[in-house]
């Protein structure tokens, strides 16, 4: 038997469990993510999966963790997911992978890597450590087949090295590489004005236009536990749980 994500299809032997795996989908689009945690983590207490499977179930976890605003579970299973394959965030960063070979190849697997660094990314902001957000969402970008996809990773790795106050111009090509594609998303993410343009002046980076100057502070850029929803997360789509 097996329960079909919409895209992932997790093969499973026992009745009992294919209807576990689908009820926690269920409570995932319900918004019932303290029930779809608990639920999974009877799952995965089962050995009868492969590993992709093990994997992707594991990202339903820690999808269900992320938006409980269980950032420390949700981490540590998305770790758990890039330990398994040797996603080694050094290596990958440092080595001279051919991003573009690898994603022209890919059947899937890469891009479930990059969303769970991409949920990473955007859990080690929710809890200040800026550092490891821009390493995993750098990585996220690298990985990524569609650009467009990209848009949102752009906005929190400017704001994570704006909180930083370190490589202001990486921040400033981020906004604007995004501000070309979509100025609604920036617009609306940042609550700013329209009209305006990015520059990065002698107080650091700055929105502005005649009549405005609007500078990007750490506290303007800051990310809020409340605000967590499941569109932030590429691996909610990957999971058929639009």
């Amino acid at each position: 038997m097996c329960a079909s994500l919409n895209g992932t299809v997790i093969q499973v032997a026992d009745p009992s469990l294919e209807e576990k795996l689908l009820q926690a989908r269920l409570f995932l689009q319900q918004a019932r993510y303290k029930q779809a945690a608990r639920l999974l983590d009877s799952v995965l207490d089962q050995q009868f999966m492969s590993l992709v499977d093990h994997l992707h179930t594991l990202a339903q976890r820690a999808l269900a963790n992320a938006l409980w605003k269980k950032t420390d579970r949700a981490i540590n299973d998305a770790s758990q997911i890039l330990n398994a394959v040797r996603a080694d965030i050094d290596d990958l960063i440092h080595s001279e992978i051919d991003w573009d070979y690898e994603k022209s190849e890919d059947i899937g697997h890469l891009r479930f890597l990059a969303d769970v660094f991409q949920m990473r990314g955007i859990l080690h902001r929710l809890q200040k450590d800026q550092r490891r957000a821009v390493e995993d969402l750098t990585i996220s970008i690298y990985m990524t087949r569609q650009g467009q996809d990209n848009q949102l990773s752009h906005l929190l790795r400017a704001a994570a090295l704006i909180e930083l106050e370190d490589c202001l111009e990486q921040a400033l090509a981020d906004l604007q590489h995004v501000w070309l594609e979509n100025q609604t998303l920036v617009r609306e993410w940042f609550d700013l004005p329209e009209h305006g343009e990015f520059s990065l002046l002698e107080r650091g980076v700055c929105y502005h236009s005649d009549t405005i100057q609007i500078y990007f502070k750490p506290e303007k850029v800051r990310l809020r536990l409340n605000r967590v929803t499941p569109q932030w997360f590429r691996i909610y789509g990957f999971l058929g749980l639009e």
